[in-house]
């Protein structure tokens, strides 16, 4: 399944991600106030079946239409086709604008994948960290709430 922060940050402009990923948690709002509306006229079997089949059925359809992510196809090697599918994201045939995007995606995705080490407990547990997780925290708690 696509972790859809993952491919919307390599597939969107950067001047528009983070927008795209923060409307991800907007979706995910308004898909339980959804099904909150729902409880108050339809029975608990009604509810799970327009949650599960019907979406499950529109997912997968959407699924077949969205192109493979340019960074994934540059990891493996298919610099033509990652350019290809970048002209059809940005709605260009410039090859300045192309070759841009793809040294940038290169600069940005492939550097830093390599680079990366993992982290033990304890370096996980210390400031910087701990504070991006306690936002995250208070946020998940917040859309919990609804």
């Amino acid at each position: 399944m696509i972790n859809n922060g993952n491919y919307l940050s390599e597939i969107s402009e950067t001047k528009y991600k983070g927008m795209l990923c923060s409307l991800t948690v907007v979706v995910a709002v308004m898909g339980a106030l959804f099904v909150i509306i729902q409880g108050s006229f339809l029975s608990y079997f009604h509810i799970n079946l327009i949650t599960t089949v019907a979406c499950g059925i529109l997912l997968v359809v959407l699924l077949l239409y969205i192109p493979e992510s340019p960074v994934h196809l540059l990891r493996k090697g298919q610099e033509h086709k990652s350019k290809e599918i970048l002209k059809w994201l940005r709605c260009t045939e410039d090859e300045y604008v192309l070759d841009r995007e793809l040294k940038i995606l290169k600069n940005s995705f492939l550097n830093t994948s390599q680079s990366t080490r993992k982290l033990s407990v304890a370096e996980v547990h210390s400031n910087p960290y701990r504070k991006n997780m306690t936002v995250r925290d208070i946020s998940m708690v917040e859309v919990v709430k609804l």
